[in-house]
């Protein structure tokens, strides 16, 4: 991987420096910092929710502390968009401020591209730092994004992670009731004052994972010494400078806006300790570490049971698929949910122009709905060739241009694709997104998941449960739309490849790492706030790429879903065990050596086959090509809010469940997959029996979901819409059309996630809207 140069934004504190110290983890080269500090140097703390300012005095210090160039500016302005993603771009907003302050290293530094940032919880931060690093083409690197979620068993495991490697961080403000200025001036990588900190933080209670860390603004920090390697010099200020400062609120802090600049020392005679001590988190976290190295046995003795292998039907190309609109109302004259499927350029056309003719509709189209591409939170693109696909992300950008791009999944069908097509496109909108939306949209590198990289979201998440067409916040939920996943390193944003294992072992870590990916994405999506939320997958397919082993990855995707979904956490009972002993538990995942990590956390979870979610995870495609050359992508339909579920299924002749359906938060969202078995006396081009069995499935999925919603009172559809997996070798796509409001995606092989040869997977959506009991009333029956 190649190394990057980077600006490290510091502001003093202990999560600054942290961030810099895993730039240099990942090989990364730090060629200047750079800080921002108060205007008028009598306001002290800004009280800032996108700067640290308390502490400034000490900034001037570091550039000899670390022998690197030390670049600061002055904060002009104040939150003039205080919204969590930043779109402004007023000079009045103390954002801009970091421009000027950019330009100056820049000019100095002309080779630096890339800017670092301390974030761990705080969209709020790392979507402006983002936003600004992009404007002067620098990658944006939040190595301790989610960094408490990285260590579930530990929220303080950033603190001690930090004594590792030598850090002393001095509390130099607290502004938190459980704090006090006894805390003021103790170093927070102390174990004893981990412990402090953890009780005090959660004195009435569990805080959060962030509490313990400060991300609530309890507290804040001046760091005076780092591994020897980085720190030339130690900080050391004299104690007879400090000031104490009351700001009112319960918070305090030290000023120190005497200190000298010769206020640093050699480090002579002190314990040495390197930044090589650095913990950095694995790549599979606990649960995936183990289903890593314990589950893999299981799957290759599985082989050994008779499994589908590939056997690829020749075909001629498909016909053209005729685009279709779907927009159901939720009360009449009152659509809200819209999609329009198989969008496609003409023939003849070269790539750039088809899919600059579906991007013309498709602006035409929201402009007679009264939408916007801002409105769009999901597309799909399936490609002819994967090499096409800069030229087509290119123009894709420009479209959606927003600050929130829609979710999106893309693969490359091959010569599956109708003839002379080179692009595909599908698309959700929703008439109140995003201003009912949530939408997850990291573009920094980070241990977490992969940044977006396009004009992409990790998910957007669309808010579901609306009575006679208005919210019902008593009944929330959430549609999430998941960005497909692929195996990238999220600290390199490189496809995992480790030449010291097998192939085989190699597919079987990309297939859970890229799951991996899917479970981080949706858990930071999670409604909270509601009795009986959750947040889980309910529609699930792994697309394959590649003809090699398939008989073994078929089986790895079935095994690494199945032993996910059957994880358990094992907590004691709550009256057997302090809960400062379950918080200040030794760090989980204290190396790099993921089977070290496995072992010292085996005893929080177990894998119960009970649990198993088998009708949620149904598909797996094989098409032509996935991005970047991956191997595998998943693809995943999440729900956020409230559960209470209704499963349904009926078998074949051989207990696979032809069809199976959820229904999620008393209907508001209904799932119905049905599978249409490859039958070998049918093999034949476009046999017209497999499109009469995908027509007469798809209606008894929606005639299933009528007959759920006729149970409650005065249902309507917000929308019904199929997705619909194809095997073109059996299937022409095109004689698929009379299935109403229908996404086609045509595949070179299609299996159940058990290995059972299909020649179509059907996935059949409705969301339903509630009509009142009686009037006035919101509540569902």
């Amino acid at each position: 991987m190649p190394f990057l140069r980077v600006i490290a934004l510091i502001s003093g504190g202990k999560d600054s420096f942290m961030s810099l110290l895993h730039c240099l983890a990942n090989g990364h080269r730090v060629v200047a910092l750079a800080n921002l500090y108060p205007f008028n140097s009598a306001n002290e703390d800004l009280e800032s929710f996108m700067y640290q300012t308390v502490g400034n005095h000490f900034l001037p210090l570091y550039e000899s502390a670390l022998n690197t160039p030390l670049y600061r500016q002055e904060i002009r302005g104040q939150a003039i968009d205080s919204k969590k993603t930043y779109s402004s771009a007023s000079p009045d907003d103390e954002t801009e401020s970091l421009v000027p302050l950019l330009e100056r290293i820049i000019k100095k530094h002309p080779d630096a591209d890339a800017l670092c940032s301390g974030a761990i919880l705080s969209d709020y931060q790392r979507t402006r730092v983002e936003t600004i690093a992009l404007r002067f083409n620098l990658v944006p690197l939040s190595y301790l994004w989610q960094y408490p979620t990285l260590f579930p068993h530990d929220p303080a495991a950033l603190l001690r992670h930090m004594a590792h490697v030598g850090m002393d961080a001095r509390i130099i403000k607290v502004a938190s009731g459980g704090l006090d200025e006894s805390f003021l001036w103790k170093n927070v990588a102390d174990p004893i004052m981990i412990a402090r900190l953890n009780r005090a933080i959660n004195k009435y209670g569990y805080a959060g994972p962030g509490a313990v860390l400060g991300e609530g603004g309890e507290f804040e920090t001046i760091v005076l010494d780092g591994p020897d390697d980085v720190f030339k010099r130690r900080l050391v200020p004299k104690q007879e400078y400090s000031k104490l400062v009351q700001s009112g609120g319960g918070s305090s802090f030290l000023s120190f806006s005497g200190i000298a600049n010769e206020e640093t020392e050699a480090k002579v005679g002190v314990p040495k300790k390197s930044s090589g001590n650095l913990v950095c988190p694995g790549k599979l976290d606990p649960i995936f570490a183990v289903i890593f190295n314990d589950h893999y046995p299981h799957a290759i003795l599985d082989l050994a049971a008779e499994q589908a292998g590939f056997q690829p039907t020749t075909h001629a190309p498909p016909q053209s698929l005729d685009p279709v609109y779907v927009a159901e109302s939720c009360t009449e004259g009152a659509p809200f949910t819209f999609a329009l499927f198989n969008l496609s350029g003409f023939v003849g056309q070269s790539v750039e122009s088809q899919m600059q003719t579906i991007l013309s509709y498709l602006k035409h189209w929201l402009r007679t709905t009264r939408l916007d591409s801002k409105n769009v939170v999901f597309s799909t693109l399936l490609l002819r060739r994967i090499s096409s696909f800069s030229a087509i992300n290119k123009l894709y950008g420009e479209f959606f241009n927003g600050i929130n791009p829609p979710a999106r999944v893309t693969v490359g069908c091959g010569d599956q694709m109708p003839e002379g097509v080179h692009v595909l496109m599908n698309v959700v909108a929703d008439k109140y997104h995003p201003g009912r939306s949530l939408t997850l949209h990291v573009q920094s590198r980070s241990y977490w998941a992969p940044a977006n990289i396009g004009p992409y979201s990790q998910a957007v998440s669309v808010q579901t449960s609306r009575v006679n067409g208005q919210w019902s916040d008593d009944y929330d939920g959430h549609l999430v739309y998941i960005s497909g996943q692929i195996p990238l390193d999220p600290a390199t944003m490189e496809i995992i490849e480790d030449a010291t294992i097998s192939s085989l072992l190699n597919y079987w870590k990309q297939v859970i790492l890229s799951l991996q990916h899917v479970y981080r994405v949706q858990a930071c999506t999670q409604v909270s706030g509601y009795e009986n939320a959750q947040i889980r997958a309910v529609s699930v397919v792994a697309f394959l790429a590649g003809e090699d082993h398939i008989k073994e990855r078929l089986v790895f995707c079935q095994r690494a879903w199945s032993a996910r979904t059957s994880v358990q956490e094992v907590t004691a009972d709550e009256d057997d065990i302090d809960p400062w002993d379950r918080l200040n538990r030794p760090a989980a995942n204290d190396s790099n050596d993921s089977s070290h990590v496995s072992k010292q956390s085996a005893a929080e979870f177990v894998f119960d086959a009970t649990l198993e979610h088998d009708n949620v995870f149904r598909l797996i495609a094989l098409v032509e090509e996935l991005p970047q050359k991956a191997s595998i992508e998943w693809a995943a339909l999440s729900w956020s809010g409230p559960v209470d579920e209704t499963r349904l299924s009926e078998s074949n002749r051989d207990k696979e469940p032809l069809n199976s359906s959820i229904s999620l938060n008393s209907g508001h969202l209904l799932l119905v997959t049905s599978l249409v078995l490859r039958d070998d006396v049918f093999v034949l081009d476009g046999n017209p029996i497999y499109v009469e069995q995908i027509i007469s499935m798809s209606r008894k999925a929606k005639e299933k979901m009528e007959i759920v919603h006729k149970k409650s009172h005065r249902p309507k559809y917000i929308n019904s819409l199929t997705t619909i997996y194809v095997d073109s070798g059996l299937v022409d796509p095109a004689k698929l059309t009379a299935v109403s409001g229908s996404q086609i995606v045509p595949c070179k092989a299609v299996w159940s996630s058990k290995g059972t040869p299909l020649a179509a997977g059907i996935v059949d959506r409705a969301q339903i809207v509630w009509m009142d009991n009686e009037p006035g009333s919101n509540t569902p029956p």
